[in-house]
């Protein structure tokens, strides 16, 4: 499934674009580009943090892989019921870290 904020992003750019004619219009001086920049550098440290960080967490299950101790048969249904929940326990850990450890915090979507 694809990223649904990717296909949001021109429509940010066009509204900030917006907010910033309607400002210069009607001369109400609501609009600060140092906010703009800020949030835009938000972001993009997002993705480059996110980025990162799932390349690593990618290379290291590879490398894992090599030693696991026993292959779930995808043929059961009990097996798909039982990584739902441990994909769903290990995304509230991830959450909850995040919360709590600034590197995790900088990954986090606000």
């Amino acid at each position: 499934m694809p990223e649904l904020i990717h296909y949001a992003i021109p429509g940010f750019v066009l509204l900030l674009v917006a907010e910033a004619i309607f400002d210069t219009l009607y001369k109400r001086h609501l609009y600060e580009v140092k906010d703009t920049f800020s949030s835009l550098a938000m972001g993009i440290g997002n993705v480059i943090t996110g980025l990162f960080t799932k390349g690593i967490i990618l290379a290291f299950f590879m490398w894992l892989y090599q030693f696991r101790i026993f292959t779930l048969d995808e043929r059961f249904w009990w097996v798909w019921l039982a990584l739902f929940f441990a994909d769903d326990f290990s995304y509230y850990w991830f959450h909850r870290i995040s919360h709590a450890c600034r590197y995790f915090w900088a990954s986090h979507v606000v």
